[in-house]
């Protein structure tokens, strides 16, 4: 069975083991462009963090019409603290939901304005996955840039690390 409570707390997890990289290597490394879908460090990042704040608030009943961070204006530095919020509001928010909440569709727009409703559980999972396929070009993103400190933020990694299997 499905556990999209923990699928959430996987991600804050995965997403910290990635940003408490940063501090160690130069800030230039951020907008080295790389081919992938994003060209760089920072806009793959940041697409990651326009991905899950957009669908937590379409989880949460609203339908943004903008990426979150056209209007990012801090300083890169401080920009972990932002995705984490946003992982973290995502993982309480799924936490607090009933056990029926999974299968209740959630009703949104896309930046385009087309009309969708896909089951609340099917939108956690791609926001898991989603994150998850971007924290993967990240880490080969890193390694294009000869980082070698990288860690391991597969899911099955997580589980073994919180006793979830043996």
């Amino acid at each position: 069975m499905l556990d999209l409570a923990a699928l959430v707390t996987y991600n804050v997890w995965a997403n910290t083991q990635l940003l408490e990289l940063l501090p160690f290597h130069p800030e230039e490394d951020l907008d080295a462009v790389r081919v992938s879908s994003f060209p760089s460090l920072r806009k793959t990042w940041y697409h990651l963090w326009d991905a899950e704040t957009i669908w937590l608030k379409r989880l949460q009943g609203h339908s943004p019409e903008s990426w979150p961070s056209k209007d990012f204006a801090a300083d890169f530095s401080g920009f972990g603290v932002y995705l984490l919020q946003t992982s973290a509001e995502l993982r309480d928010f799924v936490r607090a939901q009933s056990s029926s909440w999974a299968g209740l569709p959630c009703s949104y727009r896309t930046l385009n304005q087309e009309q969708h409703n896909t089951p609340n559980g099917m939108v956690v999972q791609h926001v898991v996955n989603h994150s998850s396929y971007h924290r993967g070009q990240l880490i080969t993103i890193m390694r294009q840039l000869q980082w070698t400190d990288l860690p391991s933020t597969d899911l099955i990694r997580w589980y073994r690390k919180e006793r979830l299997t043996s």
